[in-house]
């Protein structure tokens, strides 16, 4: 079975699933193309009349099922797409028109792999569905321990308003006013939120070489996202003994709540009491939170992710 998977810039995990089904890499779109909307997939409605023939083609986001319309006028194949971008969310924002290409295009579609829960629930095709966990590589966090202090932190490395920077900001400065704390924000700050990093009591460390070193400072771990679609910052935590407070809108918030459903948050008032419950419980759950991040290693992973493929064949 000959495998072609059609990428943009591939993150690691999706390059290791391709891997595992020994396929054939294409780019998606020219470096020219990438980003321009309408037009990128114009140019790639074309051009997928051109790209090698196969009997499945690996997606990596459900958008690109639309470089394959032409080409299915000339061939059976099957698609499978890893849905862990946007797409479906943002799909609901679009025109008609816009969104009915793009729904015609989705009847392509052979199976959807969900990189969680959370992208699961917004899937608006018909299609075989599984959800299959990026792994995490946990490694360098097995010998960090939080620190026994009240300070906060997040690991982007991209801080911006999807991420929920500001609403961390927000959250520090309101604790602040109890508790002696300094909030570190690891990663590059958006253009938007640059003012957060004129904040007192907000560090902002930008890209740094080894991000779990500064786990070391913290004795708190939050992710206020607005979108996470999985969250491998959140796994890398509880790997190192954190019980981190979530949204609902994070993608591993069903591993979190199995440390505790109080640590996934809807509202500044439940952040606030998710933030007292894990000073007075993160040494007691820190084993448990390893214990729990030991199941997202590429070991155990991988597996999940070859068994979902197989169902396409």
């Amino acid at each position: 079975m000959k495998v072609v998977f059609l990428y943009f810039d591939p993150h690691p995990v999706h390059e290791a699933w391709a891997k595992s089904q020994h396929a054939q890499f294409v780019s998606f779109a020219p470096r020219w193309a990438k980003n321009t909307g309408i037009l990128m997939h114009a140019y790639v409605f074309i051009r997928g009349l051109f790209l090698p023939k196969a009997d499945v083609y690996l997606i990596e986001s459900p958008m690109m099922v639309s470089g394959l319309l032409l080409k299915r006028l000339f061939g059976k194949f099957k698609v499978v797409a890893i849905n862990s971008d946007p797409f479906f969310i943002e799909r609901t924002q679009w025109n008609f028109v816009v969104r009915g290409l793009f729904d015609m295009a989705g009847k392509l579609v052979t199976n959807i792999i969900s990189t969680s829960g959370f992208m699961d629930d917004h899937v608006a095709w018909k299609a075989s569905r599984s959800i299959v966990p990026p792994y995490v590589d946990t490694t360098p966090y097995a010998k960090i321990k939080p620190a026994k202090n009240k300070n906060l932190c997040f690991i982007g490395p991209h801080l911006n308003m999807k991420k929920g920077v500001d609403r961390l900001a927000a959250l520090a400065t309101a604790l602040q006013s109890k508790h002696d704390l300094d909030l570190y924000l690891v990663g590059t700050l958006s253009r938007e939120l640059s003012w957060i990093s004129q904040e007192a009591g907000i560090i902002v460390t930008g890209k740094v070489p080894r991000p779990e070193k500064i786990l070391e400072k913290c004795g708190v771990y939050a992710n206020l996202a607005r979108l996470e679609p999985a969250g491998i910052n959140i796994i890398e935590a509880m790997a190192a003994g954190f019980t981190p407070i979530v949204t609902e809108q994070c993608g591993y918030k069903e591993a979190v709540r199995e440390l505790s459903p109080r640590l996934v948050v809807n509202t500044v008032a439940d952040t606030v009491v998710a933030y007292e419950f894990v000073l007075l419980n993160q040494t007691k759950l820190s084993r448990k939170a390893r214990k729990i991040a030991s199941r997202f290693t590429k070991a155990k992973t991988l597996p999940l992710f070859k068994k979902s493929f197989s169902l396409v064949s």
